[in-house]
């Protein structure tokens, strides 16, 4: 007769180290997204060129905005209401700029930047860029005015405050402190890089002025720094962009990752 088949066992499937679908998500959002290569600044300068038309049209025309409000000559007798005006409308200036730049800066992680894209991002929190930047600013004045070294510890523990407000976090503040503490080492690396820079533009701008009338000393200083510090603004967007806090938004406005495939929502 026909001989019987013998009885197959039943499939087990292997669970041995399987991951539950809560230990997968926790796992991903503990991973902490890296968008640049050994160094920060050697990854901005790289991806510097994503968006360099936005940084030298918003860089030549801060330039040449802060060079006008000098005249006649940079020679203002004094406190009187022409120079605070003056003040205030430089101030305006350079926060808008600053705001164009920081919008492109978050937004090279992610490819080429249009000037269209980079006004569009700035536009999204223009009221809270500006609030929270005017804070910075009147906290780390006033503490200058006590002494130099309290403000300049305020400008080095709120970096990222101002990348945090264009980046639409309700609290910027608290934000700029994950972000350190996502990645402390490295902050405290591209703080030391970024105070060097500093320094040197800081010594460029007082022998400028030596060398130069007011208005072209003016003029240089604006755009030659302008031009390295959207370097340095680009080189710390990707250090924010590669925290936890920092990263979310990226996620969100990209449709594709770098397989091609949909990204995840």
């Amino acid at each position: 007769g026909p001989q019987r088949q013998p009885a197959r066992r039943p499939r087990q499937e292997y669970v041995g180290t399987a991951m539950s679908a809560t230990e997968v998500k926790e796992a991903a959002e503990s991973e902490k997204p890296k968008v640049y290569g050994h160094t920060v600044f050697f990854t901005a300068a790289a991806r510097y060129w994503r968006a360099v038309w936005v940084f030298l049209a918003v860089i030549v025309v801060n330039a040449i905005l802060q060079a006008i409000l000098i005249l006649p000559d940079g020679d203002l007798p004094g406190l009187n209401a022409l120079f605070i005006i003056k003040a205030i409308l430089s101030y305006l200036v350079m926060v808008w700029a600053l705001s164009i730049m920081v919008s492109a800066a978050l937004q090279t992680p992610n490819g080429k930047v249009s000037f269209g894209a980079a006004i569009k991002g700035s536009r999204a929190n223009v009221g809270k860029f500006f609030g929270w930047t005017l804070v910075w600013t009147l906290v780390c004045v006033i503490l200058m005015m006590f002494y130099v070294f309290p403000g300049l510890i305020a400008m080095m523990v709120l970096p990222f405050v101002i990348f945090a407000a264009s980046d639409g976090q309700s609290n910027p503040f608290k934000a700029n402190f994950q972000a350190i503490g996502n990645r402390f080492g490295r902050y405290l690396i591209t703080l030391l890089v970024t105070l060097v820079f500093l320094s040197g533009l800081y010594v460029f701008a007082g022998l400028s002025a030596f060398v130069y009338p007011y208005f072209f000393a003016s003029l240089w200083m604006w755009f030659i720094c302008g031009i390295v510090g959207s370097w340095l603004i680009t080189g710390w967007a990707l250090l924010y962009r590669s925290t936890k806090v920092g990263a979310a938004p990226v996620a969100a406005e990209s449709t594709t990752d770098t397989s091609g495939e949909p990204a995840a929502s």
